[in-house]
């Protein structure tokens, strides 16, 4: 079971990355982390973090609320985290301050 908090402490390792990406079993999100780092000239690790504090910074009540319970319906919660963050952060609203639509949740 992947912790998130052990993920996160270890995306310095492109490895560890790379197989973090493996684990949500999600082609198009996959694509889309890669295809920033590409566009970012940033390793895929850094871009998973960026994304990450992305989130945790500015998501609001619904999006914490939406990857709270994707987690909680899931035998692998980080995986399911994970997953939700990354797709929201990469939707655009978390690098304009307004992830999830609801500004800072204060997280």
């Amino acid at each position: 079971m992947m912790m998130l908090g052990d993920l996160l402490r270890s995306l310095d390792d492109e490895a560890v990355a790379e197989a973090a990406l493996a684990t949500l079993g999600d082609e198009t999100l996959v694509g889309a982390v890669r295809r920033k780092a590409l566009r970012d000239g940033l390793p895929i690790g850094e871009t998973i973090a960026d994304a990450v504090v992305a989130f945790e910074r500015t998501a609001g009540p619904d999006a914490w609320l939406a990857v709270t319970s994707a987690a909680s319906r899931t035998t692998e919660p980080g995986v399911a985290c994970l997953a939700g963050m990354l797709r929201e952060a990469l939707r655009g609203g978390c690098e304009h301050g307004s992830c999830g639509g609801h500004g800072s949740h204060g997280h």
